[in-house]
């Protein structure tokens, strides 16, 4: 049995006591910063917490989406990293009580795998580090994205320190137990320890030799200690916290309702880090850099300042040199936008919500940059200046496009409409949306849809003049309070009439109708229009004939119907019945690609970009030859036919009603 003197115990206590000071003190401080955000984390349970731990610990299953090799060394850190939790708690107590039993036990496997994961754990660091130095800026961004000073150099410093101490603490436990085989021989196999062992063959004194390194791995540990915190590897322990803690959303992404009328608020939005929720602070420590959200944002793509996860990582630094004073409750930081990311940033996400399905560790930047705009909207009259003519014409009428709601059934001339006073109880209500109603090309959608309703003499209505905006636009533009108005205004319309079913064929309204009216006492069964045809389809009230030349399309899966919502497949399921071949996308499903519409910015002036975001995603459908692009979402539509014609594309641009309509079977088109 190994001993230690009394003086070499009497130091390590010390130590210990110290770095024990340290880590209460740390965690005392990561809770003050956090209790500085706005309103409650998520409550723990049990069943939470197993699910965490096995899901997003253990198989680390959010993070295989992309970069498999990556990933799989990751995995073996993330195991290295728990199982040397007991590793370090066994060699810490022997320090004090002696060689622990069951490890000299032959019959225990915790030695042949405290062996091998020692083995990979060095491995894999290797990999990251030679990964990290072949490459001469791994955390790329433009210059015109909003930055702390030298945060890549900082970014890159911290992981070649941290690796450089993950490989002193495992590697000189390895040699460690490489030396012990010369003086305590084992009975079982270690196969990494077995390759060092012959190193030590001549070596006089190999227990003078092996608490050398087991003193190194030891100070090296408390030296990582301390450190740990202010590294970005503490997304270690705050991932899985963020994931714990985070409160349960009712739907994708979904945004706080504010109480506009509370008088104690005095900050409605954010406008500093601290008006933001506790989990958007809690997102600054669990942000594991790996760029994956600015990989696949759109803006960002196009030319945009926008990086989601370098507005994650200045809001990392700006807490990890400002901890002391933030944490304090009087202090009042800096405006976001003066150091986490530009204003121009901020109004230029589409609230695609790519940035948020990607993270590996469950953070949401789409939430803090619509919190961001509400702050600059609400509280600073601050927004860009083409949302004044949006702002005016839903004060107005209640519409972005300012028409006067009698002319909302403008689109339906020539043809056989019910409206909701001719039928006020409805089976079925068709939600037209202020696009199906104004904008040109999705009116041929409207009409197109309302012939299949016809044809199949379903028992529906629609409201006519009576429907209003939805209010995505303004909500997504910061106007809250537009929002509310028109949002109790058609709850209150919409519970009259108590339509068994109503149906969309704009995603954005069947987001708003479905999701985000529940926290406003809304109960309603919402479906879209894919849906809908779907059922009729498989309920046989229409029959659809294949196409005779089956044509080869591209299909656009809308970001509101894919990815807020999960409605990938009915849109697919009817346009293979229809006979259309769809190309194989790289952006496709929930893994979309945005078509630049959303977050309002189909009512924003265009910023200049490298190549428009439209224009981006027209390029990825049109790249091998097909016959058209068809999408379920009217606003897409109009984006994708607009980069066509910039293109001079010859290619059309259809809603996927007019293709059902094309090739039904049943009534008169």
């Amino acid at each position: 049995m190994i001993a230690f003197t009394i003086t070499e115990k009497i130091v390590f206590a010390c130590l210990l006591l110290l770095t024990t000071y340290w880590v209460a003190r740390t965690i005392r401080q990561f809770s003050e910063i956090i209790q500085r955000g706005k309103n409650t984390l998520g409550k723990f349970s049990f069943t939470g917490l197993l699910r965490v731990l096995w899901q997003k610990v253990i198989l680390l299953l959010p993070t295989w989406k992309t970069r498999f090799w990556p990933n799989l060394f990751h995995l073996v850190i993330v195991w290295g990293f728990i199982f040397f939790l007991l590793t370090n708690l066994i060699d810490l107590l022997s320090v004090f009580f002696g060689e622990i039993s069951s490890r000299a036990n032959s019959a225990h496997a915790y030695p042949f795998v405290s062996d091998i994961i020692s083995g990979l754990i060095l491995v894999s660091i290797i990999f990251f580090m030679v990964r990290r130095l072949s490459k001469p800026n791994p955390f790329r961004f433009r210059d015109n994205v909003l930055s702390t000073p030298v945060v890549d150099q900082a970014i890159l410093a911290d992981s070649l320190i941290v690796g450089g101490l993950i490989t002193i603490h495992v590697g000189s436990h390895l040699v460690a137990e490489s030396i012990r085989t010369q003086f305590m021989p084992q009975s079982f196999w270690l196969p990494f320890a077995s390759l060092l062992s012959p190193l030590w063959a001549q070596t006089s004194n190999p227990l003078l030799l092996w608490k050398v390194f087991f003193w190194i791995s030891i100070l090296s540990l408390l030296v990582f200690i301390p450190y740990f915190p202010k590294s970005k590897h503490i997304h270690l322990i705050f991932a899985p916290l963020n994931f714990l803690f985070r409160s349960q959303q009712t739907s994708f992404s979904s945004l706080p309702d504010l109480n506009l009328d509370d008088p104690q608020v005095e900050i409605f939005g954010a406008l500093r880090l601290e008006d933001l929720e506790r989990s958007a602070i809690l997102d600054s420590f669990a942000c594991i850099m790996c760029f994956r959200c600015q990989d696949v944002c759109p803006p960002y793509q196009s030319g945009s300042p926008l990086s989601p996860a370098v507005f994650e990582i200045n809001k990392r630094f700006y807490l990890k040199e400002n901890a002391k004073q933030f944490s304090s409750s009087n202090y009042d930081s800096p405006a976001l936008t003066s150091y986490a990311i530009s204003s121009q940033a901020v109004w230029d996400c589409t609230t695609c919500g790519a940035c948020v399905e990607i993270c590996p560790v469950g953070i949401d930047p789409m939430a803090d940059i619509l919190a961001i705009r509400r702050g600059l909207t609400l509280m600073e009259n601050e927004f860009p200046k083409s949302f004044q003519l949006l702002f005016r014409n839903i004060e107005r009428t209640a519409n972005p496009w300012g028409l006067s709601n009698q002319q909302r059934l403008d689109w339906a001339k020539g043809l056989h409409v019910t409206t909701i006073q001719e039928n006020p109880h409805p089976d079925v209500l068709w939600w037209v949306g202020c696009a199906g109603a104004f904008e040109n090309n999705a009116q041929k959608a409207s009409r197109s849809f309302l012939k299949i309703l016809n044809a199949t003499q379903l028992n529906y209505a629609v409201l006519g003049e009576q429907e209003n905006c939805t209010g995505d636009s303004v909500r997504r533009a910061g106007r809250e309070d537009l929002y509310l108005e028109l949002a109790l205004k058609n709850i209150e319309l919409l519970n009259q009439f108590k339509a068994g079913q109503i149906v969309t064929s704009c995603p954005h309204c069947l987001h708003n109708l479905k999701n985000e009216y529940s926290s406003l006492g809304a109960d309603f069964s919402v479906v879209h229009s894919s849906q809908f045809l779907l059922d009729l389809v498989q309920g046989g009230s229409i029959q659809l004939t294949k196409s005779a030349d089956q044509t080869k399309i591209s299909y656009h899966d809308s970001c509101y119907l894919s990815r807020f919502n999960q409605l990938t497949d009915p849109a697919k399921i009817l346009l293979n019945q229809c006979g259309q071949l769809p190309t194989n996308l790289q952006y496709t499903n929930s893994h979309t690609y945005c078509c630049g519409a959303g977050g309002a910015q189909y009512w924003k002036e265009s910023t200049v970009l490298t190549r428009p975001v439209n224009m981006e995603r027209w390029q990825q459908l049109t790249a091998e030859p097909v016959s058209q692009v068809v999408t379920a979402c009217p606003f897409c539509l109009t984006m994708l036919a607009d980069a066509g014609r910039i293109q001079d594309s010859v290619i059309p641009v259809i809603d996927l009603c007019e293709i059902i309509l094309n090739q039904m079977q049943v009534g008169e088109k």
